[in-house]
């Protein structure tokens, strides 16, 4: 067996076992001593003023399922935000989860047919053609998301899974999406 003691220590080892030692060696000074007694105090420590962020209190309003009556005071057409009837500059019909209840509308059609500026060719329920300022309504947004609407294909969507209705008519309706000429229905 070789002796331990006489072994050859190459250089780089050395090194890294003087490193380690006196590593070693302060832990166990330091050791005793709180972390505290340690720690610089920092006494130009900043403070930053309370800052509170405010957003668009219609985001919090209720569905109107949840309120009652004919009235609102917000829509998302057009924009997909809530937003102030108001500070909406084109003409805009509501109509509620109450009044399409109370009138007892099963199909889009049924309700259009009440709506002004919105007119009809009954064919069959569920089946009708709509116009508006002339052109016949190709897509209903829902949700947002254009979904495709057709006479002949019967596929007017039916109001029972719908909160309520909101028509916008206007330039900004045929911007905002690419629906019949300047009517957006939402």
């Amino acid at each position: 067996m070789q002796d331990h003691q006489n072994m050859p220590i190459h250089k780089g080892t050395k090194d890294v076992l003087v490193k380690t030692l006196k590593i070693a060696s302060i832990a166990l000074v330091l050791a005793p001593f709180p972390k505290t007694l340690l720690a610089e105090e920092v006494s130009n420590a900043t403070s930053l003023e309370t800052l509170t962020v405010e957003g668009n209190a219609l985001y919090d309003a209720a569905s109107s399922e949840e309120l009652t009556g004919y009235n609102t005071e917000a829509a998302t057409v057009g924009t997909k935000t809530p937003a102030a009837l108001k500070d909406i500059p084109q003409s805009i019909t509501v109509l509620t989860n109450d009044y399409i209840e109370d009138r007892g509308f099963v199909h889009l059609d049924d309700a259009a047919k009440t709506t002004p500026s919105i007119r009809t060719l009954s064919n069959d329920t569920g089946r009708s053609s709509i116009f508006s300022r002339g052109y016949e309504y190709d897509e209903v947004l829902i949700d947002g998301l254009a979904s495709p609407v057709s006479s002949v294909a019967g596929t007017l969507p039916s109001l029972s899974a719908f909160d309520r209705i909101e028509i916008m008519r206007g330039l900004l309706a045929y911007l905002v999406a690419l629906v019949s000429w300047e009517v957006l229905l939402t």
